[in-house]
């Protein structure tokens, strides 16, 4: 896996400068995300994510993700799931219609103990079908068939607890596209989250501000976002 990152670094950094128009609107996203563990090495759990631009007037997104997890030991999960993806449209360059995508992936999450804080790699591998766009006559367009291509996800993540009750969420997320015969790599997206977070029983909420750098096709696309999420563990 750490071949990998240091590939996608390496194509961003070879990256030929181009030409790019920027555009992007304030953003608001909620979260829910539930585990049940089964027993000391399995849990299953799901994310439920509604987001929207221009702040709130707009949608973006509606994504549902069950997952399942395995935990052979105390510092390495292992994950598979399943995305269904409805992205409207919306932007300066929306979508002529709702496009919609089923995308199946695989991840592994590495912990690292610094103290009372915890360090998180994340690898995910996404396998996307997203739906083309035919244009059946003018002004009527519609999902006919689906396209295929991978994505490589990395994430760093510190963890760090401020009192019993409060703790503090940070994340660094690097995003690859690739095409379905992984022959071509270009840098898609990058996440950077700062998440101030209360434990409440089982679970905890966090409120967090979320900056989004997303590129491709000369466009740049920058989202200053605020995030609510709840979670919480049957």
């Amino acid at each position: 896996m750490r071949k990998i990152v240091i590939l996608a670094l390496g194509l961003i950094c070879a990256s030929k400068p181009q030409a790019q128009e920027t555009h992007g609107d304030p953003e608001f996203w909620f979260l829910m995300l539930n585990h049940y563990q089964i027993d000391d090495q399995w849990t299953v759990g799901n994310e439920l994510h509604i987001r929207r631009t221009e702040f709130m007037s707009e949608k973006k997104q509606f994504i549902l993700r069950p997952f399942v997890n395995f935990k052979p030991g105390e510092s390495v999960v292992y994950s598979v799931g399943y995305s269904y993806i409805e992205t409207h449209p919306y932007g300066k360059y929306p979508r002529p219609i709702t496009q919609p995508e089923h995308n199946f992936w695989e991840q592994v999450t590495v912990n690292q103990s610094l103290g009372k804080s915890t360090l998180s790699h994340r690898y995910r591998m996404e396998h996307r079908y997203q739906g083309d766009f035919v244009e059946e006559s003018p002004g009527n367009t519609v999902i006919d068939g689906y396209s295929f291509s991978n994505r490589f996800r990395y994430r760093l993540t510190l963890r760090k607890p401020i009192s019993e009750d409060y703790f503090i969420h940070i994340f660094d997320e690097l995003w690859v596209s690739a095409d379905k015969q992984f022959k071509q790599a270009e840098y898609n997206q990058n996440w950077i989250y700062l998440g101030l977070g209360r434990n409440v029983g089982n679970g905890n909420i966090q409120l967090a501000y979320l900056h989004q750098h997303a590129s491709g096709g000369g466009i740049v696309e920058r989202h200053p976002s605020l995030q609510l999420t709840f979670q919480y563990d049957f």
